[in-house]
């Protein structure tokens, strides 16, 4: 089981640093960017968002989606036009915040489900990994009191133009004004 230590992180430089770091260790294989949306926090006088969390453990997570990116949805693709968007969808009203992390890369395939990605031991395709990845960030959410989701922005609920999937990380925040 995943012994997680829990501590107030600003989530907003913690996600921002670690855009950072992908951009300094990726290495030319796909371009990323983040998006914060500063004015909605300006709107709200928002100084911080607070999550209760275990840097290790998602900085782990966040490195596994990128990995995943890389390992399955980037192969064989032409690396200059492979692109990984993070960006950070407030609800003030509920006190949550969304984290996506998306790709331009291949889509899953058409009947793979939530619940084949998450299972430990489940794998799938020509680059199927150890059957861990999915179900360790599906881990890491519950342990932070949040939920993962994914969407195929190819199919009829997606919403972001060029791209192929989002992961969706979900967090409880507090919010410092």
């Amino acid at each position: 089981m995943l012994e997680i230590k829990l501590e107030p992180i600003n989530f907003i430089k913690f996600v921002s640093d670690y855009a950072e770091e992908i951009k300094n260790r990726n290495s030319n294989r796909f371009a990323i960017k983040i998006e914060i949306d500063k004015e909605l926090l300006k709107e709200h006088k928002i100084k911080e968002v607070v999550i209760q969390g275990d840097k290790d453990f998602l900085h782990q997570a966040f490195n596994n989606i990128i990995e995943n990116a890389e390992l399955h949805a980037f192969n064989d693709l032409d690396l200059t036009e492979n692109r990984i968007e993070l960006e950070l969808l407030y609800d003030f009203d509920n006190l949550e915040v969304q984290l996506d992390f998306t790709n331009t890369g291949k889509p899953f395939p058409e009947d793979y489900s939530f619940e084949a990605f998450t299972r430990k031991g489940g794998n799938a395709g020509d680059n199927a990994g150890n059957g861990v990845g999915g179900w360790f960030i599906n881990e890491v959410m519950k342990k932070h009191n949040g939920k993962l989701d994914f969407t195929d922005e190819t199919g009829p609920e997606g919403i972001k133009g060029d791209f192929a999937t989002t992961f969706e990380l979900t967090f409880p925040i507090e919010i410092k004004v």
